[in-house]
């Protein structure tokens, strides 16, 4: 697997969000426990700007942020690293994100919808997993 550097541009980074991209994403400190450091997302819309101070989910977001809309995986099973999607949309900060593009689960392609498993679940290879992690 070839080395995908990160995007360094923030607004270059939300310019290459598009529907059916998963993408790493940062979690807070507080959340850490709950699925480690990194926790993936569906992307379901293009990055916009905030218009104005919201409240989404009992997340706020301050007009002019980046953000998009996107589906949660969550994590089932820990090795190999097997996620199901959630079916709530939510709000997710671009800025939260690790800017590495077309994170792949084991038999997807970039460019594409992720495929599950026969199992039902999302497998995320160890490699993919350990990138995420040097770039968090």
């Amino acid at each position: 697997m070839s080395r995908t550097p990160q995007i360094e541009s923030l607004e270059a980074w939300a310019r290459m969000l598009k529907p059916s991209m998963v993408v790493g994403v940062r979690a807070g400190a507080a959340e850490r426990h709950l699925e480690g450091s990194v926790w993936l997302l569906l992307v379901t819309s293009e990055a916009f700007a905030v218009p104005e101070n919201l409240v989404h989910a009992t997340a706020e977001y301050e007009a002019g942020y980046l953000v998009v809309r996107g589906r949660w995986f969550a994590l089932e099973q820990r090795s190999p690293r097997g996620y199901k999607l959630l079916t709530e949309e939510v709000l997710v900060v671009v800025n939260t994100m690790i800017r590495v593009p077309w994170v792949l689960f084991n038999g997807s392609a970039a460019g594409k919808e992720p495929r599950e498993s026969r199992s039902g679940l999302y497998i995320l290879g160890e490699e993919w997993y350990n990138r995420l992690l040097e770039s968090v």
